[in-house]
């Protein structure tokens, strides 16, 4: 993110500005004086911004207090400056002073409540906002700040409060609805979500906003088919919106309909450049599809496009590995972990990989830092228990498994799994002990069992201890 978009300027005209910056350097590098008025200081404040140099900026505003020491709105620029690089206590001071020649102004209230906010007073904040509540031309603008507040602290009943407050103040405010909108996906309401996002749209029936909104509540609400249908409706409203193809291609992605996920994807880099995120959901879809080619160019684009994130080569790393190419897997796995030596998915899958190889010790060492990071990851101890079956060392990859189970004695399905491999070493006892406790926590899940073992299901005891809980569990 650029330091313009950080601080919250769009785009500024540079010709325009460009006289009163050379005019200002100038006075600079002589040591000289001049006066500028604040229009400006103002050109000159964004251009600063615009190009990162926040430095320049602040120097700016030092010296045109200097020209204009009763100027509020220097004081506010200080202090929007100071607290968006995290100096809350000289962000206060400066807006305290813009305050002290211009209590009234909105945006400096604002400010300030942000301040306090950061700094942890959130209920002062709040006092402040309903003060300037009372005064206010538009007080909906001021209930919406509050309910930024709040829900920035996690606030989401008083969040809650404050955005209908707002909506209450002015209907047509639809940045409050779709905040209330996004406290109830905070909170997991998703048919309080719904009905909000309904009722905007009988009365804008063409917010394609609203659509795309409804369609990613539907989404998190298990309703696949509705959600879909939500962003075919914001297309046909605006058929450029990118978000619209994404969210839909999510979606088609997540349900396996994954031809019609990549042509959504690709329908979205037609109109705009992609993402990192929709770059690699291309990938997958390319894999999934088995066009190992496409797949490996887009898992490149991604190293390419954002390769500072070890997520990136893990992915890559795990597409050639299960493409059993362990050796190339294994480098983007070390780039990964020097990226980030913590990064749970790379430390496995470097322990997969040398495994396969036959490094074993290795494998053996990059295992037990995996562990280390995350051993609540069920999906770990069970690939690598198949793994030790798999190459014949059934009594180690039950030792394995029941250490798993320690970390996660909830997970069915290592115990279904263990008792599988109990069975094959000839402990019947323990399997059966281990394939009820298995059954107490999820019968559904049962056909776990012979999926590992086929031969199990010829077990008549093993059939009629799962019937058994089967039947009581109906």
């Amino acid at each position: 993110m650029s330091n313009s978009e950080f601080f919250g300027f769009e785009g500024y005209d540079e010709e325009d500005v460009q006289v009163d910056v050379d005019r200002y350097e100038k006075m600079v590098r002589a040591g000289n004086s001049a006066f500028f008025d604040l229009a400006a200081v103002e050109n000159i404040y964004y251009h600063y911004l615009r190009r990162n140099e926040v430095p320049k900026a602040l120097k700016l505003i030092d010296y045109a207090l200097g020209i204009h020491p009763g100027s509020a709105d220097l004081y506010y620029k200080r202090a929007s400056t100071l607290f968006e690089l995290g100096k809350y206590e000289k962000a206060k001071k400066q807006v305290l002073l813009a305050l002290s020649l211009n209590p009234f102004d909105l945006d400096y209230i604002f400010l300030h409540s942000e301040i306090l906010n950061q700094s942890g007073q959130y209920d002062t904040a709040i006092l402040e906002l309903e003060k300037a509540a009372t005064f206010a031309t538009e007080p909906e603008e001021v209930f919406f700040q509050m309910g930024t507040i709040a829900q920035l602290s996690a606030e989401y009943a008083d969040a809650e409060k404050f955005f209908n407050r707002a909506i209450d103040a002015n209907p047509e405010l639809l940045d409050a609805v779709f905040e209330l909108g996004y406290c109830y996906e905070y909170q997991q309401r998703f048919e309080d979500a719904i009905k909000l996002y309904e009722r905007v749209l009988n009365q804008h029936p063409f917010s394609h906003f609203a659509w795309l909104n409804l369609g990613l509540i539907r989404e998190q609400a298990g309703q696949f088919e509705k959600a879909i249908d939500a962003f075919d409706f914001a297309l046909a409203i605006r058929d450029d919106f990118v978000p619209a193809y994404c969210a839909k291609g999510n979606v088609l992605l997540e349900i396996d309909r994954i031809s019609e996920a990549l042509k959504a994807y690709l329908d979205s880099t037609a109109i705009a450049k992609p993402d990192h995120g929709t770059m690699v959901n291309i990938a997958i879809c390319y894999e999934r599809m088995g066009n190992y080619h496409e797949a490996l160019r887009y898992y490149s684009r991604c190293i390419d496009h954002a390769p500072e994130f070890a997520e990136t080569w893990v992915r890559m790393g795990t597409f050639l590995y299960n493409h059993e190419k362990f050796m190339e897997s294994i480098s983007y796995f070390r780039k990964a972990v020097e990226k980030d030596e913590q990064h749970f998915d790379a430390r496995f899958g470097l322990a997969r990989a040398e495994f396969r190889l036959g490094n074993h010790v290795t494998a053996w060492e990059e295992l037990e830092v995996a562990i280390s990071i995350d051993p609540h990851d069920p999906e770990m101890w069970e690939t690598w228990a198949t793994m030790l079956r798999e190459e014949g060392d059934t009594s180690g990859a039950i030792q394995f498994l029941r250490k798993g189970m320690q970390f996660n004695s909830d997970n069915a399905i290592l115990y279904y799994q263990c008792s599988a491999y109990e069975f094959v070493a000839g402990r019947h006892g323990r399997a059966m002990t281990l394939l009820e406790n298995a059954l107490l926590m999820d019968a559904e899940n049962c056909e776990v069992l012979f999926e590992i073992e086929p031969a199990l299901r010829e077990i008549p005891r093993v059939r009629e201890t799962i019937r058994l809980f089967q039947k009581e569990n109906c």
